[in-house]
């Protein structure tokens, strides 16, 4: 099992794992500081309110995250026009592709305000990598 605490509350936890290790068998074996944090995406929306939705997430990220190997695309036909949003034609299309990294905290909360979000149904990500000290 992995566990990403904040500085403060590793000592406590520490403590609290070893006065319990008899009963629960638990033992930390390291423990390591989190340099940072990444995780890729690729993102199909039909909608254009999603679309922007995406676009101000990944245009609004917090400080010390980047977004590398970015490619949006987004296409307009107006011959699609009127059909169900489910259907093979549509009108609006955003496709995109990248990767989120940078600082771990930053990173956590770019992945969580798209997998909380309407945009998880529409945005594959990757599991979260770690980069370690």
């Amino acid at each position: 099992m992995h566990l990403c605490l904040e500085d403060e509350l590793i000592a406590p936890f520490k403590q609290a794992v070893e006065l319990y290790t008899q009963k629960t068998g638990y033992v930390i074996k390291s423990i390591k500081p989190i340099k940072g944090a990444s995780f890729s995406f690729a993102a199909e929306i039909f909608e254009k309110e999603l679309g922007n939705s995406f676009k101000q997430i990944v245009d609004h990220l917090p400080e010390g995250v980047s977004l590398k190997n970015y490619t949006p695309s987004e296409i307009i036909e107006e011959d699609a026009k009127g059909f169900e949003k489910y259907a093979p034609l549509h009108e609006y299309i955003f496709r995109a592709k990248g990767v989120v990294e940078g600082d771990f905290e930053g990173v956590i909360d770019t992945y969580m305000k798209i997998k909380r979000s309407d945009l998880s149904n529409f945005v594959i990500c990757s599991e979260i990598k770690l980069q370690m000290q």
